[in-house]
């Protein structure tokens, strides 16, 4: 409630707006822009009532918010580029926003009690590790797939299905958070014993901003490398420092680099 009334409150004392909506707070769809994979659901989805969910939502322009929120149909939307106005505690509790009817809540449908085919849903949950593999061209990241793909991204809530092979949900990758639709994800494995020997083949996940190799770090993600001259050693929580020889013929010596074990062919 005091969020709601603060977050109100800018519209009347022309104050600057937030740069983020926190979890929680009601809200009305004014506009779905261009760049937003639910553009062509925006006759359906504009003038709905929405409640913002974790992690919440973030400015990524003028007027534009990214995030994920729960809608008065029931459904978890992971929007890019969509622009909300915020509802006062009073006209929010008048549309029963905080009611919102989710399948399995109390008083909402009970969810379907028989598993589909295959076994169980896989999950990817909040903080799992992932490279990007591909992005299907309903993301609205699909245009910069070239810079994605290969990345290593770590998931800042858990992420939902959005069709066989397909995650949906937000990314942290490197200095960039992203807000997927139908990304293909391929899990990494990060070593966590206290060093990885001379001679092991390895593939760098990611390059730390910390580490001087930060504005170089396009040349060296995604190669398969091998552990030179002396083992890694660990340089913070998942991070490791030495000297690689990569794929491309180059050698590099890393300071803070994520490292995974490579695909299998």
């Amino acid at each position: 409630m005091v969020k709601l009334l603060a977050l109100a409150a800018f519209a009347h004392a022309g104050e600057p707006a937030p740069d983020a909506l926190p979890a929680g707070t009601s809200v009305r769809i004014t506009a779905i822009r261009r760049a937003d994979a639910y553009r062509p659901l925006r006759r359906l989805l504009v003038g709905m009532p929405c409640r913002v969910e974790e992690p919440g939502l973030v400015r990524n322009g003028r007027d534009t918010w990214g995030g994920p929120m729960r809608c008065a149909d029931g459904d978890l939307y992971y929007f890019y580029q969509v622009d909300v106005r915020v509802l006062d505690p009073s006209e929010a509790a008048a549309i029963g926003v905080p009611e919102v009817v989710v399948p399995g809540a109390e008083g909402g449908p009970p969810p379907s009690a028989t598993p589909p085919p295959g076994g169980p849903v896989p999950t990817w949950p909040a903080g799992a590790r992932g490279t990007v593999r591909a992005l299907s061209e309903e993301d609205a990241y699909a245009h910069d797939a070239a810079r994605l793909v290969g990345r290593a991204c770590i998931a800042e809530a858990e992420l939902a299905e959005s069709g066989r092979g397909w995650w949906s949900g937000p990314m942290r990758c490197g200095e960039d958070r992203v807000y997927f639709f139908q990304v293909s994800l391929a899990r990494e494995e990060v070593a966590t014993d206290g060093s990885w020997p001379p001679g092991t083949r390895l593939r760098v996940a990611g390059i730390d901003d910390l580490d001087a190799l930060a504005p170089q770090r396009g040349a060296l993600v995604g190669h398969h490398c091998t552990v030179a001259e002396a083992p890694l050693v660990a340089s913070g929580p998942d991070t490791w420092a030495g000297r690689l020889f990569c794929d491309d013929g180059a050698r590099w010596q890393v300071f803070r680099a994520r490292i995974s074990a490579p695909t299998p062919p």
